[in-house]
C-alpha cells in the first residue's frame, strides 16, 4: 500500500489536460484539479520536491477512454524529467 501523503492520480484527458488528485480518492471530499499537459510538470515538480527524503512521490495513471498515446507518452516524459522513480498504469475507475 503507497503512502497516501506520497500518492498522485493522473488521468489523462482527450483534451490534452490531466485531472489529477492527490491522495486517495474520497467520494464528496476529494479535490479534483485540471491542468494542461504543459503545467502539470510544475505541479508534479512542487509534490516531489516535498517527497524527495521519503522516496518521492508515487504517481497513479489512469488514462480517461479519450486520452491520445501522444499524450500519455508525455507524461510520462513529464514523470521522468521530474525524477518519479515509481508509478503504475492502470484503467480509470
Amino acid at each position: 500500500l503507497a503512502p497516501e501523503s506520497r500518492t498522485i492520480t493522473l488521468q489523462p484527458m482527450g483534451n490534452d489536460t490531466v485531472q489529477y488528485y492527490e491522495g486517495i480518492y474520497t467520494a464528496g471530499k476529494t479535490v479534483l484539479h485540471s491542468v494542461t499537459i504543459s503545467a502539470i510538470r510544475a505541479v508534479l515538480m512542487r509534490k516531489q520536491q516535498q517527497h524527495k527524503e521519503r522516496g518521492g512521490i508515487i504517481a497513479i495513471i489512469q488514462p480517461d477512454s479519450s486520452c491520445s498515446y501522444g499524450l500519455l507518452v508525455n507524461l510520462l516524459d513529464e514523470l521522468t524529467i521530474i525524477g518519479c522513480g515509481k508509478y503504475i498504469l492502470t484503467e480509470a475507475e
